[in-house]
C-alpha cells in the first residue's frame, strides 16, 4: 500500500507528461505549445526577422538576392530560371508554409488526416471527383515539357530547401520551434513538397472555378415546372444581355456541327447532395471583374489594364504579392502559393487578368452496370470495362478507410448510393444520386501552368495568343493590354461542341448520341481584339451575342457588374489611373435601380396599415439613390425586402430532400416587371385556402421587412447600417476568430461592382498604366505573412476597405531593388 501511495504521484506526473506532449482528442500537445521557448511564443515575431542575411544551403549551388520592400513583397533577382523559381518557392513557404500544406491536403480528400471523422464525407467526396487522378495527370503533362518541368522542380526544391528536406529527410528537419502556428495548434507536421502538391493546388483552383453546375437542378426542375414554366425562367440566353464580345465581332469561320438531337429528361427526381455541398453551391459567389482600355481613350495615350477576382476572402490571403526576375523575364503581380510563376500581372510590355468564365465544363451522365461488380457498363450495343481506383483515406484516431472510386471513360462515379423511396404527397419516387458519373475537363491532361509561365515573359499580343493554346480548365476571361496600344480578350477553355441543350441536364452514358466527341477549336472560342468602342471587360457575363454558333450554357452568369462597367467605360474619355480605381469601388446597385421603383408602386397605400417605420422606411427607399454604400440605411432595408420577396415568391423550389436552385435574380426581376399579377408560381404554396397576387406577396414581403428591421433596431441600432447588416468577414482558413478580421467597413455587395459580400469579395485589386517606366497599383485583402503573429498578417486590411491601393515597386534594374529594400536575403 505505502509503494502504491509513493507511486501514484510519480504515474500522475507520467500521465501528465504523455499527454501535455502528446496531446489528447482534439487538443494539442499544451506543455510543448505552451514551452515559452519552442511554443507559440517562438512564433511572435522580432525585429530580427527582418535582418539581411546571407543563406548557405547544402547541396545546393543556387544563386540570387530576394530585395524585401516595406511592405514585405519580395523582389526576386536571379541570373538562371531554375534559381529564379527555387528562391520564389523558398520565400513563398518562409511566409505561407501552412497555408500550402492546407490547400493541398484539402484539394486531395487528407483532411480526415488532421481533424478526424467529421471530415470523412468531404474527403470521399474529393477522391470521387478525382481530384488526385487528376492531379497526378497535370503532372504527367509537366513532365513532358523540359522547360516547365525545371520550373516547377525548382519550385518544389525551393520549398524543401527552406523546410531542410533533404534525402534523408522525408519530412524535413524542421524543429517544432520554427513550425508555424497553425502545426502547432492542429498538432502535425509540415511534410515534403512535391509536383504532385503543386497539380493539387491548380486543381483546386480549378474546382472552386468550374466545380459548380445545375444540371441535375435543372433536370428536376424541367419536371417540376414543364417545359414552357422551365424556359420561361430559366432562359438560356434572357433579353436585355451585354455580351463580353461586343456586337460588332463578326463570327466567318466554319463551324464545327453537332449532331442535332433533343435531350431526354430523366423520369427520376434527383435528391440533394450532403447539406455542406448543397450549401456551397447555393453561396457560391465566384466571380470578378476585368477590363483594359485602349489608348484612344486614356489621358497618357497608353492602355490601362484592371483586374480584380472575387474569390472567399480568407487569412492568410489567396494570393502572394511578388516580383520576379531573371534573365529571361521581369514581371509583377499576385501568385498562387503553392505554385511558381505569376498569374495575375504585369512585365515592362504587356498586363493580363483573368475572370471566371462562368460556361458549364461539367456534365453528368447515367450508368447502367451490367451487374453489381460495376465492372462493365452498358454503352449503347455494347458493355465497356470500368477501371477502380482504390484510395486510402487515413482518419486521426481510426482505421484507415480504403475507399474504390470506379472510373468510366466519362469520368469517375462520383454518388453511388443506393436508390431510396420516400413518402412523399408530391413525388413518390425519389433518387439519390446513384450511379452517376461526372465528366470534367479537368480530369482531361492538360498543362495550363504553362500559360502562365508564357504570360510572364510576353512581349506582344501574339505571344499572349500563343500562351492561351496551353489553357484548358477552369476557362477564364483573359484580358490583354500591349505597351505597343493594343488590347484584346479571349474566352479561353477547352469546350465540347454540343448539340442544343446538351449537358444542361442529366445525360444517358448509354446513349453514344450524349457522348460528345469534339472540341471548339482554339480559334473559334470567343475573342476580338482592338475593338472600335476601344475598351475590352468582362464580368462573368455571356461571352457573345446569339450570331455565335455554338451551344454553350451557364449556371450562373452575371447580368448587372457588367453592364455598370460597360456603360461608364463608354461614357468616359481622357481616363486615367484614379477613374478606374474609383470605377472598382463603384456602389451602384443596378439590380436595386431596375425593380424597386417597381415595387413601390405595389405597395398598399391603406392609410390603416402605415406605421411611422414602414413611412420612415418607404420614404427613404423613394429618395435612395441605390449606392450600397458602408453607412447607409437604404441599402439594409432593400436587402432584407428583397430576400423576404426572393423567398416568398419561389416557395415551390423549397424542399428538404429534392435538389432544386431557384431562378437568378435577373430572371426573377423580369418576371416581377413582365409576368402577370396572377403567374401561376407567385402565389404561395403554404396557404392553400388562398391564391396570392404578386401585389399580395410584395405587401406582405415589405410588412416582414419591417418588422425584421424593428426587431434588429430594438437590439442594436447600429446593426441597421449596411456593413454591418452585410457584415464582410475575412476569416483565418482555420475559421479561428483570433485569426479573423470581421465586419470589414466598406460597401458594395454580390451584383455589384465592388463585389465585396459576407464572404466573397475582391481578392486582388490591379490598376496597370502600361507607359513607360510601368504605372502600377493593388492592394489585396491580408498581408504578406502567414504568421497570425506577424505585423505583416492583416496589415493591407484596412487599405483595402478604404478602397485605397499601394503603389507597386516594379523595378527594372537589381540596382533599384537594392536602394529599396527594406532587407534582404543572400542565396551565395
Amino acid at each position: 500500500m505505502r509503494l502504491v501511495k509513493a507511486l501514484t504521484p510519480l504515474l500522475i506526473a507520467v500521465v501528465l507528461i504523455y499527454f501535455l506532449n502528446s496531446g489528447f482528442a482534439s487538443l494539442p500537445p499544451l506543455g510543448k505549445l505552451m514551452d515559452p521557448v519552442h511554443g507559440y511564443m517562438a512564433n511572435a515575431e522580432s525585429k530580427n526577422a527582418f535582418n539581411s542575411d546571407n543563406i548557405h544551403l547544402k547541396n545546393s549551388d543556387v544563386k540570387g538576392t530576394v530585395y524585401m520592400d516595406d511592405r514585405l513583397v519580395p523582389h526576386i533577382y536571379a541570373e538562371k530560371d531554375y534559381d529564379l523559381y527555387f528562391l520564389q518557392g523558398y520565400v513563398t513557404a518562409q511566409y505561407r508554409l501552412w497555408q500550402m500544406d492546407i490547400q493541398t491536403r484539402a484539394a486531395s480528400g487528407r483532411l480526415s488526416e488532421i481533424f478526424g471523422e467529421k471530415f470523412i464525407p468531404y474527403d470521399k467526396e474529393q477522391r470521387h471527383k478525382g481530384m488526385v487522378y487528376a492531379a497526378e495527370t497535370a503532372v504527367e503533362e509537366i513532365k513532358k515539357d523540359p522547360e516547365l518541368l525545371t520550373c516547377v522542380q525548382a519550385y518544389t526544391d525551393g520549398i524543401n530547401a527552406f523546410m531542410g528536406v533533404d534525402v534523408n529527410h522525408e519530412n524535413g528537419n524542421m524543429s517544432y520551434c520554427d513550425y508555424p502556428i497553425e502545426f502547432k495548434l492542429l498538432n502535425y507536421k509540415p511534410e515534403k513538397w512535391t509536383l504532385l502538391k503543386t497539380g493539387l493546388l491548380l486543381k483546386y483552383m480549378a474546382s472552386t472555378l468550374s466545380g459548380f453546375d445545375d444540371d441535375i437542378e435543372s433536370t428536376n426542375l424541367q419536371k417540376l415546372l414543364g417545359e414552357e414554366n422551365f424556359n420561361l425562367l430559366y432562359p438560356n440566353r434572357p433579353a436585355g444581355i451585354d455580351p463580353i464580345i461586343p456586337l460588332e465581332k463578326k463570327y466567318d469561320f466554319i463551324p464545327v456541327i453537332a449532331d442535332s438531337t433533343k435531350p431526354q429528361i430523366a423520369e427520376l427526381y434527383y435528391k440533394k447532395v450532403l447539406n455542406e455541398f448543397t450549401e456551397t453551391h447555393e453561396k457560391n459567389q465566384v466571380g470578378s471583374n476585368n477590363w483594359v482600355v485602349g489608348p484612344s481613350k486614356t489621358k497618357n495615350g497608353f492602355p490601362i489594364l484592371c483586374n480584380d477576382p472575387h474569390l472567399q476572402l480568407n487569412l492568410p490571403s489567396l494570393w502572394y504579392e511578388i516580383q520576379l526576375h531573371s534573365s529571361t523575364s521581369n514581371c509583377y503581380g499576385a501568385s498562387l502559393p503553392g505554385a511558381p510563376g505569376i498569374v495575375i500581372g504585369f512585365n515592362e510590355n504587356i498586363a493580363w487578368g483573368v475572370t471566371n468564365a462562368q460556361v458549364d465544363v461539367r456534365d453528368w451522365y447515367t450508368i447502367t452496370f451490367k451487374d453489381e461488380s460495376k465492372s462493365e457498363y452498358q454503352y449503347g450495343d455494347t458493355w465497356r470495362k470500368t477501371t477502380t481506383r482504390i484510395e486510402p483515406i487515413i482518419v486521426k484516431g481510426q482505421e484507415t478507410i480504403m475507399e474504390p472510386v470506379i472510373y468510366t471513360h466519362y469520368g469517375p462515379i462520383v454518388y453511388n448510393a443506393e436508390t431510396e423511396t420516400m413518402d412523399s404527397k408530391q413525388h413518390s419516387e425519389i433518387t439519390e444520386r446513384k450511379n452517376m458519373a461526372m465528366r470534367w475537363s479537368a480530369l482531361q491532361p492538360s498543362i495550363e501552368i504553362k500559360t502562365f509561365y508564357l504570360l510572364n515573359r510576353a512581349k506582344n499580343y501574339d505571344d499572349y495568343r500563343e500562351a492561351l493554346t496551353y489553357y484548358d480548365c477552369p476557362a477564364q476571361n483573359f484580358v490583354f493590354g500591349a505597351h505597343d496600344g493594343d488590347i484584346a480578350i479571349t474566352q479561353q477553355g477547352k469546350f465540347p461542341v454540343k448539340y442544343t441543350g446538351e449537358g444542361r441536364f442529366i445525360l444517358n452514358g448509354s446513349n453514344p448520341a450524349d457522348d460528345y466527341q469534339t472540341y471548339i477549336p482554339d480559334e473559334q472560342n470567343p475573342f476580338i481584339k482592338n475593338p472600335e468602342r476601344a475598351f475590352c471587360s468582362s464580368a462573368n457575363q455571356h461571352p457573345t451575342d446569339s450570331t455565335y454558333p455554338y451551344y454553350y450554357t451557364s449556371y450562373d452568369f452575371e447580368f448587372y457588374r457588367n453592364r455598370v462597367i460597360n456603360n461608364t467605360l463608354t461614357n468616359l474619355s481622357n481616363i486615367q489611373v484614379e477613374d478606374m480605381q474609383h470605377l472598382q469601388q463603384n456602389n451602384f446597385n443596378m439590380m436595386a435601380s431596375e425593380v424597386l421603383p417597381f415595387l413601390l408602386t405595389h405597395l398598399n397605400n391603406n392609410e390603416n396599415a402605415k406605421t411611422n417605420l414602414s413611412d420612415n422606411i418607404k420614404h427613404s427607399l423613394t429618395k435612395w439613390n441605390y449606392y450600397n454604400h458602408a453607412d447607409s440605411l437604404s441599402p439594409t432595408y432593400f436587402q432584407i425586402w428583397w430576400d423576404t420577396l426572393y423567398a416568398t415568391l419561389w416557395d415551390e423550389m423549397d424542399n428538404t430532400e429534392i435538389a432544386f436552385v431557384k431562378p437568378n435574380m435577373y430572371n426573377t426581376v423580369n418576371a416581377i416587371k413582365n409576368f402577370s399579377e396572377n403567374y401561376v408560381y407567385f402565389d404561395i404554396t403554404k396557404t392553400t385556402d388562398k391564391k396570392e397576387s404578386l401585389s399580395d406577396v410584395i405587401q406582405m414581403s415589405f410588412n416582414a421587412m419591417c418588422n425584421m428591421v424593428n426587431n434588429i433596431q430594438s437590439k442594436n441600432p447600429a446593426e441597421i447600417l449596411w456593413y454591418q447588416h452585410k457584415s464582410t468577414d475575412i476569416m483565418h482558413i482555420s475559421q479561428i476568430p483570433a485569426f479573423s478580421k470581421t465586419t470589414i467597413h466598406n460597401g458594395g455587395y454580390r451584383n455589384i461592382v465592388n463585389a465585396s459580400s459576407e464572404t466573397h469579395g475582391p481578392s486582388w485589386r490591379m490598376v496597370v498604366e502600361l507607359s513607360n517606366p510601368i504605372n502600377a497599383y493593388g492592394v489585396y485583402p491580408g498581408g504578406q505573412s502567414g504568421n497570425p503573429g506577424s505585423k505583416y498578417f492583416d496589415n493591407f486590411v484596412d487599405t483595402w476597405a478604404k478602397g485605397e491601393y499601394y503603389h507597386l515597386q516594379f523595378f527594372t534594374t537589381e540596382t533599384e531593388a537594392k536602394k529599396q529594400a527594406q532587407f534582404t536575403l543572400t542565396f551565395n
